[in-house]
């Protein structure tokens, strides 16, 4: 029996986690893409010896990625390795008081 196939537009996150979904649930998978590189949103921009993330540099909700490898039958884990970041990030605000002195408000996540 052939398997049914399925075409995804697209290899950002959401197309790469469907094709995942529906190979490891029996479908003959072909995911296309209009740039030379896959992850959309999330890719990266490299310009001579500079990179630039194009979106989110950083994972927040790891359990979503878990539980969509778990649902796949994969680990994670053969996959990639996540590495916790402290502080997670930084801001930074500039303030001019009435008196134009600059003052610089630091927070972190």
């Amino acid at each position: 029996m052939t398997k049914e196939k399925i075409a995804i537009i697209g290899a950002g996150p959401g197309g790469l986690a469907a094709g995942m979904r529906l190979s490891s649930a029996g479908y003959e998978v072909d995911i296309y893409e209009k740039n030379a590189y896959i992850g959309g949103r999330t890719s990266l921009l490299e310009l001579g010896d500079y990179r630039f993330d194009i979106g989110p540099s950083a994972i927040t909700m790891p359990h979503a990625l878990t539980s969509l490898f778990m649902e796949c039958n994969r680990n994670l884990q053969d996959y990639v390795t996540l590495i916790p970041l402290a502080p997670l990030y930084q801001l930074f605000f500039f303030v001019i008081t009435k008196h134009f002195r600059l003052i610089m408000i630091k927070t972190e996540r």
